[in-house]
Order: structure tokens, then sequence, then C-alpha cells
């Protein structure tokens, strides 16, 4: 039976050593998504902005009006500082801002090599669903695998590729990758485990900071962003698989 894990403070501190390169999942605000072009929230109203006094640190999607999904190693221990801005295109400003009431982390989360990095947490009241704000659909099938060729986007804020920090909500479009071929890349770095995907093209990349944000196909997210190499340049990043934990997040959200 799955179980769920509630607490308010999130336990990780990585732990892996490697060489050439830090951990590929530090949290702060030092992101990019690389070669991506400005979009606006209409474009992505599923997407919002995961924030530690009012400061964006991580993206996050909204899978129900009082649900949201992001990456596990996003989250810090001051849950109380931690805020929920949704319905804007600026990554610090506008669109409605909510406190945290509840965080779960999936039982299996591995703070080490990030297996199962995935999290939800629950807004102070509900999401007022309306054009800047939607719920994002989530794969209809349990175990539901991107095939390797689909072409998906990634969305969220952060510094570009030349180190600027534009306020604009940022997207970049790539395609999934074949498992293999991320194992072998990864190989010397972090294993690829079967709670992951990898998705990427040439020159274009999420980066750090960018993490939790949606990988989706149209409005279907099928990807959490979770980590990559430091300095973005590998041709693919590596994902948390939705489809992966769809009957763990329905056992949460009862959705």
């Amino acid at each position: 039976m799955l179980r769920a894990l509630v607490i308010v403070a999130c336990p990780l501190a990585p732990a892996l050593t490697v060489p050439r390169v830090r951990a590929p999942w530090s949290r702060g605000d030092q992101g990019r998504i690389v070669n991506g072009e400005s979009t606006t929230i209409e474009e992505h109203p599923w997407l919002l902005s995961i924030q530690l006094l009012a400061t964006h640190v991580c993206g996050g999607s909204i899978i129900a009006r009082m649900w949201v999904m992001t990456a596990a190693h996003c989250l810090y221990d001051d849950v109380d500082k931690m805020l929920l801005r949704a319905g804007s295109s600026e990554r610090e400003s506008g669109g409605v801002v909510f406190n945290v009431s509840t965080v779960i982390y999936h039982e299996d989360l591995n703070s080490s090599n990030l297996d199962y990095d995935v999290a939800l947490l629950q807004p102070s009241e509900p999401f007022p669903v309306g054009p800047n704000i939607q719920i994002v659909n989530l794969p209809s099938k349990f175990g539901y695998e991107a095939p390797a060729g689909l072409p998906v986007t990634v969305v969220g804020w952060g510094s570009d590729g030349d180190g600027n920090r534009p306020e604009q909500l940022q997207k970049v479009d790539l395609s999934v990758g074949k498992t293999s071929i991320c194992k072998d890349i990864f190989a010397d770095y972090n294993p690829v485990t079967e709670s992951m995907m990898c998705a990427g093209a040439i020159n274009k990349s999420p980066c750090n900071g960018d993490s939790g944000s949606p990988l989706v196909f149209g409005s279907v997210e099928v990807g959490i962003a979770s980590w990559w190499d430091e300095n973005c340049e590998y041709p693919l990043a590596v994902y948390t698989s939705v489809g992966f934990v769809r009957l763990w997040i329905q056992n949460q959200i009862g959705d």
C-alpha cells in the first residue's frame, strides 16, 4: 500500500560528491532556461512560482484547486516562509500569492540521488481558476512512459544563458530522450533510475533554479525538472517521470 509522509520540513542535504561539478540539485536562484524565449502565463496558466521570503526559488504546477506539484528538493525547512505565486508572467510580482499549509514528500524519496524527486503542496486556500490560473492535465495511464522523440516544453524563471535575470517567464522546446542514452550520458555523474526520464535539445536546457518546473506535452505534464550537469551543457536533463508516480499522486489527492 502506498503511504504519504506528511511533514513540514524537508530533510534533504545533498550527499553525492561528483568529480568536476557540484551536486546538480542546488536550489539557489542561479538557474536559467538556456536559449529559451519569452512567453506568458496565459500560455502556461498551470505554472506557478515557489518562493522563499518573496524570492523565486523553483517552479511548480497546479494539479488541482488545492494541490501543487514540484520537485521535492526545492522545499525548505521554513515552510511558514514559503509562498506560492500563481497567475503572473513575472517571477516576483503580480498574480495571486498563497501561503503553504501542507507538504507531502514521496515516501521513497532518496536525497542522495533524487530518486522519486516529487512533492505535493497545499495552498492556504483554493486557487481561483481563471484565464491565468488553470489546472494542468496529468497522464491518464498509471506508469505512462513518454516516448523518445515526443516534443515537449519546459517553462520557468531565472537568468538566461548570458547570465541575465529576466523577470518575464521563459520557455524552451525540447524532445524526450532515450533512457539508454540518458543513462550513458550521466553514468559518471548520477544514476538515472526508473522514476526518472530525460529530455533535451542541443544548446537548450533548464538549469539550477528551474527545478520543479513542469515538462509538458501540450497541456499534459509528463515530467518535473529535477537535475542536470552544473553548466547545463549536456544534451539531456533529468526529470521525475509523472507517469511513473501517477498512482501515488492520485492516492494523495484523490483525483
